[in-house]
């Protein structure tokens, strides 16, 4: 994790998505956290017979993000949506 990040901040990217994250209940947001980036995660659930697994998505915070509500509920397990609001030119 020290390593992506480090490479997350040198190349100064906007998103990023991660896939099998292995993420799980017991792992906390501040242990995935990336200063200057919004997160979502969406952790597939543990079981004796699985590891977990999910998804993490990085957003620059410099970008409005929101998390939509109703693409992220069970229906696609792995996966998470957002929506990005752009600016409008003045």
């Amino acid at each position: 994790m020290d390593e992506f990040k480090e490479k997350v901040q040198k190349n100064d990217y906007y998103m990023m998505g991660i896939a099998e994250s292995w993420a799980k209940n017991e792992i906390l947001n501040s242990e995935l956290h990336i200063e200057g980036y919004t997160m979502y995660r969406q952790d597939r659930p543990s079981t004796a017979a699985t590891k977990g697994g999910g998804v993490v998505l990085y957003v620059k915070q410099c970008l409005n993000s929101q998390l939509i509500p109703n693409l992220n509920e069970n229906r696609f397990q792995d996966s998470v949506w957002v929506k990005i609001k752009c600016e409008e030119p003045t």
